[in-house]
């Protein structure tokens, strides 16, 4: 069934998009049932330009080091390099040895070496060809000379080596040790075909990863019947957040965004509390009014449970007033210190910087 908006779309159509997504997973260090993350994706008619393989892993690249995490590395692979070495062995089922390898982070070399004889039946030269395989490294596309040292040869293989070359020479100029070529990278879901990515922080590598993705040819166009191959990549800004929460790299902020608590000493009062409040918050100070009239004391002990910083009494004290010139007086009191100052709403400023208020 064709899609109305297909013919609406420019291609290559390029989207990103922040969601909240689940997953039906066993809560754990970094992995969660509901989580948010990024998502960016082109996708195309019939064909998607090479270019767009080195496009993704420089924009997260680009958002990563803006979001000043820490080092982290973007690993690379091509499952076709993956296919075409394992159909080059003879293996009869190329994709499940990608599913077993996949599983190289956490169960480590001789597991999956293991798991290659015991479920696929391989044979000990078929396992320690891909297990050498698995721990080629490298930052150029000198990887491509060690992979072909291995003596294997099947024609999707050599496609693949040429689309991780090219890959590798487009990220050149990115930061030395960010981009590495990881031959061990398989992404176990199915649907990915050329290009995958991985990116971890560098401190913490058992940690999972924090940024994944690659090319695909069926999963876009399943859904209208066209063939609409695309590459996309994801952040896990969920999990990213977690790790640098866990491990004491972000600072934490006051428990609400309110500086000012304007109080409501009477009923008398609130007309005066509703127009400071509306003075200071033109000047780009976070400021709330207290609900209704009532004692001082709980109206501060309201402020500190919130961890606001400042209490604002409108008037001189407890009651509205005004200086020699016919200007109404006002005290604010900084609970932290306990010093309280007489101010006035259209000058005064917190201690802490104050956000500048959005272009209208």
């Amino acid at each position: 069934m064709p899609n109305p908006n297909f013919n609406d779309l420019v291609f290559p159509f390029k989207r990103y998009q922040i969601q909240r997504v689940w997953r039906g997973e066993r809560p754990q260090a970094g992995r969660y049932r509901e989580f948010v993350q990024c998502d960016i994706d082109v996708i195309n008619v019939d064909r998607v330009p090479l270019y767009f393989d080195a496009e993704m892993p420089r924009i997260a690249h680009e958002i990563l080091t803006a979001l000043r995490i820490g080092p982290f590395t973007i690993h690379l692979n091509n499952r076709k390099i993956l296919e075409g070495f394992y159909a080059g062995l003879g293996i009869a089922d190329p994709v499940a040895a990608i599913r077993i390898v996949d599983r190289l982070d956490k169960v480590g070399l001789d597991r999956v070496g293991d798991l290659l004889s015991g479920e696929l039946g391989l044979d000990a030269a078929q396992v320690a060809n891909c297990l050498k395989l698995a721990r080629i490294r490298g930052t150029d596309a000198s990887v491509v000379t060690e992979v072909r040292a291995l003596g294997v040869e099947h024609s999707l293989l050599d496609e693949g080596l040429t689309e991780l070359a090219f890959v590798l020479d487009a990220l050149a100029d990115l930061s030395p040790g960010s981009v590495v070529a990881d031959l061990s990278i398989a992404r176990g879901l199915d649907y990915y075909t050329g290009t995958v990515y991985e990116a971890k922080f560098v401190e913490f590598p058992d940690y999972g990863s924090i940024c994944s993705g690659g090319r695909y040819e069926n999963l876009a166009g399943s859904f209208i019947r066209r063939d609409l191959p695309g590459v996309g990549i994801s952040i896990g800004l969920t999990r990213i957040f977690a790790k640098l929460v866990a491990e004491g790299r972000l600072p934490i902020g006051p428990k609400c965004p309110t500086q000012v608590l304007v109080a409501v000493p009477d009923a008398e009062s609130f007309a005066l509390s509703v127009r400071t409040a509306a003075t200071l918050r033109a000047r780009g100070i976070r400021t709330e009014v207290y609900h209704h009239p009532d004692k001082l004391q709980k109206q501060l002990r309201y402020a500190l449970r919130k961890g606001i910083a400042y209490v604002w009494f409108p008037g001189a004290g407890a009651n509205a007033g005004a200086d020699a010139d016919g200007r109404e007086t006002h005290q604010v009191k900084e609970l932290a210190s306990g010093e309280q100052v007489v101010a006035d709403p259209r000058g005064w400023l917190p201690t802490e910087p104050v956000e500048p208020l959005p272009a209208r």
